[in-house]
């Protein structure tokens, strides 16, 4: 089942045992390891719309 929410298909990834399976546990760990952070930092970034649009209005 596909989701919308990127964090959410890490989660799945790293704990769906066809995937261990498929790629062996340890890729399954270092992969889903990697993407995750990759998301975190992705969500802590500040983009360009919300420095146009909420910066000026402090």
């Amino acid at each position: 089942m596909l989701t919308h929410d990127f964090l959410t298909a890490v989660d799945r990834f790293r704990n769906s045992a066809f995937i261990a399976d498929v790629f062996g546990a340890e890729y399954q760990r270092i992969y889903g390891d990697t993407k995750r952070k990759e998301a975190i930092t992705y969500l802590r970034t500040v983009s360009s719309f919300d420095y146009q649009t909420y910066l000026p209005r402090i």
